[in-house]
């Protein structure tokens, strides 16, 4: 009882245990509001079903399933009159204003922008309400670290080597997943970093995994909205590459302004493409915007994306690949001076500082600018870039390296 936090490494059934909260308490309440909220619509909708696969199973005839009040992806409706609802905070919390809550639970609330929690805190004002909080963390900051801290919350906490290895066996966990979960852990402790390691699968507070772009900074940037294409202007386009399954390949367009600023005037996301849907998603853009530069991660799967456009004509001349770890290599198979995943992204925050970037008014944009975090190598003192959900970021960086193409030099100077 009370408000709670519960502090987790990943995938240890945090978000299972908050949608069992929530359904208990539906049932247990009659005529309440639970509210489940998360930074996008997908993470909360994602909880809502677990909510509803429960009840399905456990309390099937709880469910008001009347042809006006059937479950829907952001509402369930009990028998009982209360109301489970879902609903996406975004950057700023709008999307929940006007709601009065019983109980509201916050799925990783680690990412929540600050001002999101002004509209979310007064939801619960009159009803005596409890909040709990899940989440992965995030640095030692924010609110969610606050409460985390502050003694008013219950606090619980686990990591994911002890989930993993103390999880009872049943028909949804077996043994050969135990031993595969655990190797996995194992071979990413090998690859990552040990603050990532410690922060993502052992649920710790660190202060030397710092946010890379800060959000004021971020929102500073985001200024523009979407307008139709200009003729006989100056295009580029950054692209990463994704073939199938959750990661995403990202399409990023930025305009060179007269005054030797860039704007983006485009952002498209695509999930579970083949590779020739996205070559064909580049050419086709390519006959819209008659880009001056393509420039593409050609990592994985991007290889064969880069090696089609090489032949294609009408992109031949424009493209050139770059990857987070090599030297750009252009359509003649020439390498340039090294340029490394620092540099891209050093290069990108200089234009975000200096005012001559503006990026469209995105929430997904946000957040992926958000995610990317940095720290410093004990072995080489050197910077290290990441974020677990960077695919627009890199989009963006190849774009912004494309658009400052006649200064390389001044950037990598810089870095």
């Amino acid at each position: 009882k009370g408000d709670m936090v519960i502090v987790s490494g990943r995938q240890c059934g945090k978000s299972l245990i908050a949608s069992i909260k929530a359904c208990d308490f539906a049932l247990k309440h009659p005529n309440t509001t639970t509210m489940i909220v998360s930074v996008t619509a997908p993470q909360s909708e994602e909880m809502l079903l677990k909510c509803l696969n429960r009840l399905e199973t456990a309390h099937p005839k709880k469910i008001d399933k009347k042809t006006k009040h059937k479950p829907t992806k952001s509402m369930i409706r009990l028998t009982n009159g209360s109301i489970i609802r879902c609903k996406p905070v975004g950057v700023s919390g709008t999307g929940i204003r006007g709601y009065t809550v019983h109980l509201l639970i916050a799925d990783e609330a680690a990412h929540m922008p600050e001002e999101c929690w002004q509209a979310i805190e007064p939801t619960l004002l009159t009803t005596a309400g409890t909040m709990i909080l899940v989440s992965t963390p995030w640095g030692k900051k924010g609110y969610f670290y606050d409460a985390y801290i502050s003694g008013d919350f219950k606090t619980f906490h686990v990591n994911s080597l002890e989930v993993m290895k103390t999880r009872e066996f049943s028909d949804s966990w077996t043994q050969i997943q135990q031993t595969k979960a655990i190797e996995r852990i194992n071979r990413n402790r090998e690859r990552w970093s040990e603050l990532k390691f410690r922060q993502e699968y052992m649920g710790e507070f660190l202060d030397d995994l710092l946010q890379f772009f800060s959000d004021n900074l971020i929102k500073e940037c985001q200024t523009l909205k979407r307008k139709p294409i200009i003729p006989d202007r100056t295009y580029y386009l950054g692209i990463d590459v994704a073939r199938m399954g959750r990661d995403a390949s990202t399409f990023e367009i930025f305009i060179k302004l007269e005054n030797g600023h860039v704007a983006q005037v485009e952002n498209i996301v695509t999930t579970k493409t083949l590779l020739h849907e996205t070559t064909d998603r580049i050419i086709e853009l390519n006959r819209q915007y008659n880009f001056k530069k393509i420039y593409i991660d050609d990592g994985g799967f991007g290889v064969a994306v880069f090696d089609y456009l090489l032949k294609e004509p009408t992109t031949r001349n424009k493209v050139e690949a770059i990857n987070n770890s090599s030297r750009a290599l252009d359509k003649d198979g020439n390498r340039s001076k090294r340029i490394l995943k620092e540099d891209l992204y050093m290069n990108t925050l200089r234009l975000m500082e200096q005012g001559k970037v503006r990026f469209l008014d995105d929430e997904n944009l946000f957040f992926s600018f958000k995610c990317i975090q940095t720290e410093i190598s004990e072995e080489t003192r050197k910077l290290k870039i990441s974020g677990d959900d960077s695919h627009i970021v890199e989009g963006v960086i190849r774009a912004l390296w494309a658009a400052q193409g006649k200064n390389l030099s001044i950037w990598i100077d810089y870095v």
